[in-house]
């Protein structure tokens, strides 16, 4: 069997009550309890405490888009700088595409690879 609601002055009455009863005068609080304790007993009322509404948190932030990473820029002042070795390995010229033998000199960029001095950049 559903309840029926309360009427709504009845219910504003029990809510004055209990208003009252945080009163700072002792018998007035007191008083404002007892009868709003035999209001919600003999009228067969239910209290239930409202929980305070709170807002859904925002949802997050959407990814970045994807960028593709960024190619090294050798025009710029830390770029790696060109050094003049003995090769340790075989290799091929960046330029002319030669073979380049273990013990040749060459010119090494890290990263880029390695030119014979005549065909470096």
């Amino acid at each position: 069997m559903i309840a029926a609601p309360a009427p709504a002055p009845l219910v504003k009455k029990v809510q004055g009550l209990i208003a009252l009863a945080a009163s700072d005068h002792l018998e007035e609080a007191r008083t404002s309890a007892y009868l709003a304790c035999r209001l919600i007993r003999d009228r067969g009322l239910h209290v239930v405490a409202e929980l305070p509404r709170v807002a859904p948190p925002p949802p997050p932030p959407p990814p970045p888009p994807w960028q593709a990473p960024r190619k090294p820029d050798y025009h710029c002042s830390d770029a790696p700088k060109p050094r003049t070795i003995t090769s340790r390995y075989d290799s091929v010229c960046r330029d002319c595409g030669a073979q380049i033998l273990i013990g040749d000199s060459v010119i090494w960029i890290r990263g880029r690879g390695v030119w014979h001095p005549e065909c470096a950049p």
